[in-house]
């Protein structure tokens, strides 16, 4: 049923709460990369993140977030073009580690 529905009705069937964040530069470690990738973390939820980044990733990837003090791996559920260069990353939230303030 979600799947037929706009976008802006997508939000009623979601089932975690996300939180936009103001935009805040994050480091993206993914395998294969020789350096970290530079991003922007969007929103969060209690299990998952969403990410601007200037590449693709495939989608299945894992993939580790250095947030401040805290990192989060997790695994690229979605991987899509941006209205402007970058793709919009969904992760789902594997493990929290660090400082999570």
């Amino acid at each position: 049923m979600c799947d037929e529905m706009e976008d802006n009705a997508l939000e009623f069937c979601r089932k975690e709460i996300r939180w936009p964040c103001d935009p805040r530069i994050v480091r993206a470690h993914l395998d294969g990369y020789d350096e970290p990738i530079a991003g922007e973390l969007v929103e969060v939820s209690r299990t998952g993140v969403q990410l601007h980044i200037p590449d693709p990733i495939p989608v299945g990837s894992l993939i580790t977030v250095e947030i401040g003090a805290t990192v989060v791996l997790g695994d690229v559920r979605h991987c899509d073009p941006g209205p402007k260069d970058y793709y919009t990353v969904g992760l789902h939230t594997c493990a929290v580690k660090g400082n999570a303030s």
